[in-house]
C-alpha cells in the first residue's frame, strides 16, 4: 500500500503536471494496483482524466476502480472510468 506518495506521469501525459499522488494506492501481494482510493472534503467526485493521471501514473489498468472516499458525509462511492 502507498500512501499520499507521489507517482510520475508517463512522458507526454500532460502538459502542465509531472507528477499525481493518490491518497492511497491498494497492491495485492504480487505488487499489482488493486484499487486506488482518493478522499474528498467537498462533494466533487473524480473526473475522467484525473482517474486516467492516476491509473497511468500508478501503472494501474483501466479495470482498477478509482474509491471516492467524501469525509463530511461519511459516503463510499466506487467508480470505474
Amino acid at each position: 500500500m502507498d500512501v499520499e506518495r507521489s507517482f510520475d506521469l508517463p512522458p507526454g501525459f500532460s502538459n502542465w503536471k509531472k507528477s499525481v499522488r493518490p491518497d492511497i494506492v491498494l497492491r495485492n501481494d504480487s505488487g499489482d494496483v488493486v484499487a486506488i482510493y482518493d478522499i474528498k472534503t467537498g462533494d466533487r467526485g473524480v473526473d475522467p482524466w484525473r482517474a486516467k493521471e492516476l491509473r497511468a501514473a500508478t501503472g494501474a489498468g483501466p479495470d482498477v476502480p478509482i474509491i471516492v472516499m467524501y469525509t463530511a458525509e461519511a459516503v463510499l462511492k466506487s467508480q470505474t472510468i
